[in-house]
Protein backbone atom coordinates (compact mmCIF):
# COMPACT_ATOMS: atom_id res chain seq x y z
CA UNK A 1 0.00 0.00 0.00
CA UNK A 2 3.23 1.91 0.00
CA UNK A 3 2.58 2.84 3.58
CA UNK A 4 5.67 3.13 6.39
CA UNK A 5 4.02 1.50 8.79
CA UNK A 6 5.32 -1.74 8.73
CA UNK A 7 7.68 -1.48 11.39
CA UNK A 8 4.81 -3.26 13.87
CA UNK A 9 3.94 -4.94 10.90
CA UNK A 10 3.60 -9.01 10.03
CA UNK A 11 6.31 -11.12 7.85
CA UNK A 12 4.84 -12.68 4.78
CA UNK A 13 6.39 -14.76 1.93
CA UNK A 14 6.39 -11.15 -0.09
CA UNK A 15 8.40 -9.37 2.90
CA UNK A 16 7.24 -7.29 5.53
CA UNK A 17 3.87 -5.41 5.38
CA UNK A 18 1.40 -3.36 7.72
CA UNK A 19 -1.09 -4.92 9.46
CA UNK A 20 -4.29 -3.43 7.43
CA UNK A 21 -2.55 -5.46 4.52
CA UNK A 22 -1.88 -8.76 6.27
CA UNK A 23 -5.39 -8.97 7.97
CA UNK A 24 -6.93 -7.60 4.12
CA UNK A 25 -4.31 -9.98 1.91
CA UNK A 26 -2.86 -12.49 3.99
CA UNK A 27 -4.86 -13.59 7.13
CA UNK A 28 -6.03 -17.31 6.57
CA UNK A 29 -9.48 -16.84 5.57
CA UNK A 30 -12.88 -17.72 8.23
CA UNK A 31 -16.08 -18.34 7.35
CA UNK A 32 -18.84 -15.49 8.21
CA UNK A 33 -22.11 -16.48 10.36
CA UNK A 34 -24.28 -14.44 8.72
CA UNK A 35 -23.34 -14.25 4.65
CA UNK A 36 -21.59 -18.01 4.50
CA UNK A 37 -18.56 -16.39 2.68
CA UNK A 38 -15.04 -17.06 3.70
CA UNK A 39 -13.46 -13.74 4.05
CA UNK A 40 -10.27 -12.67 5.82
CA UNK A 41 -11.94 -9.26 8.03
CA UNK A 42 -13.96 -11.94 10.50
CA UNK A 43 -14.55 -11.10 13.83
CA UNK A 44 -16.61 -11.34 17.03
CA UNK A 45 -18.64 -8.11 18.36
CA UNK A 46 -19.73 -7.30 21.93
CA UNK A 47 -22.74 -5.24 20.49
CA UNK A 48 -24.80 -7.95 18.37
CA UNK A 49 -26.82 -10.30 20.06
CA UNK A 50 -24.75 -13.42 19.12
CA UNK A 51 -21.48 -14.29 19.81
CA UNK A 52 -20.26 -15.74 16.03
CA UNK A 53 -18.31 -14.33 13.98
CA UNK A 54 -18.89 -12.38 11.27
CA UNK A 55 -17.21 -10.25 8.85
CA UNK A 56 -16.79 -6.38 8.30
CA UNK A 57 -19.87 -5.85 5.39
CA UNK A 58 -22.41 -7.75 7.54
CA UNK A 59 -21.71 -6.05 11.10
CA UNK A 60 -21.69 -2.18 9.14
CA UNK A 61 -25.21 -3.73 7.79
CA UNK A 62 -26.57 -3.65 11.43
CA UNK A 63 -25.72 0.03 12.07
CA UNK A 64 -24.40 1.80 8.87
CA UNK A 65 -25.52 3.89 6.18
CA UNK A 66 -24.42 6.06 3.00
CA UNK A 67 -23.62 9.93 4.42
CA UNK A 68 -25.61 11.68 1.34
CA UNK A 69 -23.15 14.39 2.04
CA UNK A 70 -19.58 12.82 1.53
CA UNK A 71 -20.69 9.26 0.73
CA UNK A 72 -19.03 7.40 3.00
CA UNK A 73 -20.33 4.51 4.91
CA UNK A 74 -20.78 5.14 8.26
CA UNK A 75 -22.97 5.28 11.48
CA UNK A 76 -25.49 8.47 10.87
CA UNK A 77 -27.07 10.83 13.36
CA UNK A 78 -29.85 13.36 12.94
CA UNK A 79 -29.62 16.53 11.87
CA UNK A 80 -30.90 19.48 10.89
CA UNK A 81 -30.20 19.05 7.43
CA UNK A 82 -31.56 15.23 7.70
CA UNK A 83 -28.93 12.21 8.54
CA UNK A 84 -25.46 13.43 8.31
CA UNK A 85 -22.22 11.61 9.76
CA UNK A 86 -20.62 13.33 12.70
CA UNK A 87 -17.94 14.75 10.93
CA UNK A 88 -20.36 16.18 8.12
CA UNK A 89 -22.50 17.41 10.89
CA UNK A 90 -19.28 19.12 13.29
CA UNK A 91 -16.93 20.54 10.89
CA UNK A 92 -18.87 20.88 7.94
CA UNK A 93 -16.52 21.53 4.44
CA UNK A 94 -12.93 21.55 4.67
CA UNK A 95 -9.90 22.35 2.24
CA UNK A 96 -8.51 19.36 0.94
CA UNK A 97 -4.85 18.98 1.59
CA UNK A 98 -3.73 18.46 -2.20
CA UNK A 99 -5.53 20.64 -4.34
CA UNK A 100 -7.19 23.17 -1.81
CA UNK A 101 -10.99 22.74 -3.09
CA UNK A 102 -13.55 22.37 -0.90
CA UNK A 103 -15.48 19.32 0.28
CA UNK A 104 -17.42 17.66 3.66
CA UNK A 105 -15.01 16.95 5.73
CA UNK A 106 -16.16 13.44 6.28
CA UNK A 107 -14.33 12.25 3.12
CA UNK A 108 -10.90 12.43 4.89
CA UNK A 109 -7.63 14.78 4.56
CA UNK A 110 -8.33 14.94 0.42
CA UNK A 111 -11.11 15.20 -1.97
CA UNK A 112 -12.86 11.82 -4.18
CA UNK A 113 -10.71 12.93 -7.11
CA UNK A 114 -6.73 13.08 -5.24
CA UNK A 115 -8.10 9.93 -3.95
CA UNK A 116 -8.34 8.06 -7.02
CA UNK A 117 -5.92 9.84 -8.70
CA UNK A 118 -3.68 8.71 -6.05
CA UNK A 119 -4.62 5.22 -5.73
CA UNK A 120 -4.18 4.94 -9.32
CA UNK A 121 -0.88 6.43 -9.55
CA UNK A 122 0.04 3.96 -6.73
CA UNK A 123 -1.76 0.86 -8.95
CA UNK A 124 0.15 2.06 -12.38
CA UNK A 125 3.50 2.03 -10.57
CA UNK A 126 2.80 -1.61 -9.11
CA UNK A 127 1.91 -2.60 -12.79
CA UNK A 128 4.62 -1.62 -14.45
CA UNK A 129 6.49 -4.29 -13.16
CA UNK A 130 4.99 -6.78 -15.18
CA UNK A 131 6.59 -5.41 -18.14
CA UNK A 132 10.37 -6.22 -19.02
CA UNK A 133 10.09 -3.33 -22.10
CA UNK A 134 10.23 0.41 -21.24
CA UNK A 135 8.17 1.05 -24.38
CA UNK A 136 5.45 -0.50 -23.09
CA UNK A 137 6.05 0.65 -19.48
CA UNK A 138 5.76 3.89 -20.99
CA UNK A 139 2.86 3.42 -23.00
CA UNK A 140 0.96 2.12 -20.33
CA UNK A 141 1.59 4.78 -18.35
CA UNK A 142 0.29 6.81 -21.10
CA UNK A 143 -2.47 5.04 -21.82
CA UNK A 144 -3.92 5.20 -17.88
CA UNK A 145 -3.02 9.28 -18.22
CA UNK A 146 -5.04 9.28 -21.13
CA UNK A 147 -7.86 7.38 -19.24
CA UNK A 148 -7.81 9.32 -16.17
CA UNK A 149 -8.32 12.67 -18.16
CA UNK A 150 -11.19 11.45 -20.45
CA UNK A 151 -13.25 9.28 -18.04
CA UNK A 152 -12.11 10.82 -14.96
CA UNK A 153 -9.66 9.14 -12.33
CA UNK A 154 -12.28 6.88 -10.34
CA UNK A 155 -13.00 5.24 -13.64
CA UNK A 156 -9.08 4.49 -14.37
CA UNK A 157 -8.53 3.37 -11.72
CA UNK A 158 -11.11 0.85 -11.62
CA UNK A 159 -10.88 -0.11 -15.29
CA UNK A 160 -7.08 0.15 -16.07
CA UNK A 161 -6.41 -3.74 -15.08
CA UNK A 162 -9.22 -4.81 -17.71
CA UNK A 163 -6.90 -3.73 -20.37
CA UNK A 164 -3.29 -5.09 -18.85
CA UNK A 165 -3.63 -8.27 -20.78
CA UNK A 166 -3.39 -6.24 -23.92
CA UNK A 167 0.24 -4.88 -23.03
CA UNK A 168 1.51 -7.74 -21.33
CA UNK A 169 1.12 -9.86 -25.09
CA UNK A 170 2.54 -6.57 -26.74
CA UNK A 171 5.27 -7.34 -24.41
CA UNK A 172 6.15 -10.44 -24.94
CA UNK A 173 5.35 -10.64 -28.85
CA UNK A 174 7.20 -7.68 -30.09
CA UNK A 175 8.34 -5.44 -26.97
CA UNK A 176 5.80 -2.57 -28.33
CA UNK A 177 3.09 -1.53 -29.49
CA UNK A 178 2.88 -2.14 -33.45
CA UNK A 179 1.00 -1.10 -36.35
CA UNK A 180 -2.75 -2.06 -37.01
CA UNK A 181 -1.91 -4.63 -39.13
CA UNK A 182 0.34 -6.95 -37.19
CA UNK A 183 -2.65 -6.16 -33.98
CA UNK A 184 -5.61 -7.13 -35.46
CA UNK A 185 -4.03 -10.88 -37.06
CA UNK A 186 -2.74 -10.88 -33.31
CA UNK A 187 -5.96 -10.05 -31.37
CA UNK A 188 -8.98 -10.72 -34.05
CA UNK A 189 -11.05 -8.28 -34.34
CA UNK A 190 -13.13 -9.54 -31.31
CA UNK A 191 -10.04 -9.55 -29.09
CA UNK A 192 -9.61 -5.76 -30.10
CA UNK A 193 -13.07 -4.90 -29.58
CA UNK A 194 -12.27 -6.61 -26.02
CA UNK A 195 -9.52 -3.68 -26.30
CA UNK A 196 -11.50 -0.77 -27.56
CA UNK A 197 -10.89 1.71 -25.35
CA UNK A 198 -7.27 1.08 -25.98
CA UNK A 199 -7.36 0.81 -29.47
CA UNK A 200 -9.17 4.33 -29.51
CA UNK A 201 -6.41 5.80 -27.45
CA UNK A 202 -3.92 4.52 -30.12
CA UNK A 203 -5.90 6.17 -32.76
CA UNK A 204 -6.72 9.55 -30.74
CA UNK A 205 -2.56 9.89 -30.63
CA UNK A 206 -2.09 8.95 -34.24
CA UNK A 207 -0.05 5.79 -32.96
CA UNK A 208 -2.10 3.60 -35.44
CA UNK A 209 -4.15 3.83 -38.12
CA UNK A 210 -7.12 1.54 -38.64
CA UNK A 211 -7.18 -0.11 -41.73
CA UNK A 212 -10.61 -1.51 -42.41
CA UNK A 213 -9.82 -3.92 -45.31
CA UNK A 214 -7.53 -5.59 -42.97
CA UNK A 215 -9.94 -5.78 -40.18
CA UNK A 216 -12.80 -6.68 -42.45
CA UNK A 217 -10.57 -10.08 -43.70
CA UNK A 218 -9.15 -11.08 -40.44
CA UNK A 219 -13.13 -11.13 -39.36
CA UNK A 220 -14.15 -13.25 -41.70
CA UNK A 221 -11.38 -15.54 -40.99
CA UNK A 222 -12.10 -16.10 -37.92
CA UNK A 223 -15.84 -16.78 -39.09
CA UNK A 224 -14.99 -19.21 -41.24
CA UNK A 225 -12.66 -20.80 -38.60
CA UNK A 226 -15.96 -20.92 -35.85
CA UNK A 227 -17.45 -22.59 -38.47
CA UNK A 228 -15.50 -25.70 -38.83
CA UNK A 229 -14.97 -25.83 -35.79
CA UNK A 230 -18.72 -27.02 -34.90
CA UNK A 231 -18.23 -30.47 -35.41
CA UNK A 232 -17.27 -32.07 -32.04
CA UNK A 233 -16.46 -35.08 -33.99
CA UNK A 234 -14.10 -33.68 -36.23
CA UNK A 235 -14.73 -31.91 -39.61
CA UNK A 236 -16.47 -33.98 -42.23
CA UNK A 237 -14.24 -35.04 -45.58
CA UNK A 238 -16.88 -33.53 -47.63
CA UNK A 239 -17.00 -30.21 -46.32
CA UNK A 240 -13.08 -30.21 -45.82
CA UNK A 241 -12.43 -30.88 -49.64
CA UNK A 242 -15.02 -27.76 -49.75
CA UNK A 243 -13.23 -25.79 -48.48
CA UNK A 244 -10.15 -26.55 -50.26
CA UNK A 245 -11.50 -25.93 -53.30
CA UNK A 246 -13.07 -22.50 -51.82
CA UNK A 247 -9.87 -21.37 -50.87
CA UNK A 248 -8.37 -22.37 -53.98
CA UNK A 249 -10.57 -19.75 -55.81
CA UNK A 250 -10.08 -17.36 -53.50
CA UNK A 251 -6.18 -17.56 -54.07
CA UNK A 252 -7.16 -17.40 -57.27
CA UNK A 253 -9.05 -14.65 -56.84
CA UNK A 254 -12.16 -15.62 -58.36
CA UNK A 255 -13.99 -15.44 -55.41
CA UNK A 256 -13.67 -13.16 -52.22
CA UNK A 257 -12.79 -14.64 -48.82
CA UNK A 258 -16.61 -13.27 -47.88
CA UNK A 259 -18.14 -16.14 -50.74
CA UNK A 260 -16.01 -18.51 -49.36
CA UNK A 261 -17.75 -17.65 -45.67
CA UNK A 262 -21.07 -17.59 -47.10
CA UNK A 263 -20.50 -20.89 -48.86
CA UNK A 264 -19.10 -22.96 -46.37
CA UNK A 265 -22.26 -21.70 -44.20
CA UNK A 266 -24.48 -23.12 -46.12
CA UNK A 267 -23.13 -26.66 -46.02
CA UNK A 268 -22.32 -26.89 -42.40
CA UNK A 269 -26.31 -25.42 -42.12
CA UNK A 270 -27.25 -28.64 -44.14
CA UNK A 271 -25.15 -30.85 -41.78
CA UNK A 272 -25.92 -29.74 -38.58
CA UNK A 273 -29.68 -29.25 -39.27
CA UNK A 274 -29.93 -32.59 -41.06
CA UNK A 275 -28.00 -34.18 -38.24
CA UNK A 276 -26.15 -35.52 -41.24
CA UNK A 277 -23.26 -38.09 -39.83
CA UNK A 278 -19.74 -37.00 -40.65
CA UNK A 279 -18.80 -40.82 -42.83
CA UNK A 280 -22.21 -39.64 -44.76
CA UNK A 281 -22.63 -37.84 -47.86
CA UNK A 282 -25.22 -35.83 -48.66
CA UNK A 283 -27.46 -36.58 -51.50
CA UNK A 284 -29.81 -34.79 -53.52
CA UNK A 285 -33.40 -35.68 -51.79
Amino acid sequence: CGSDAVKDGANTEYGRVCNICYAGYFKEKEQCFECGEFKRNVSRYSVLNHNQKICTTCYQRHFNETCPSCSRYRKLIDTEHGKLCSKCHEQGYIPCSSCQKLMPAGVGSQCWDCYWSKRLLHEVKLNTYLFSSEDIKNDYQKFTAWLSTTKGAKTAKLKNNNFIEFFIRCDELWGEIPSYQPLVHEFKPQGLRHNLTVLRWLIETDRVVEDLETKDYVAEQERITKLLGKFDNGLPKEIALYHQELMQKHRSQEIALRTVRLSLQAVVGIYTTMLVKSDCTPNQE
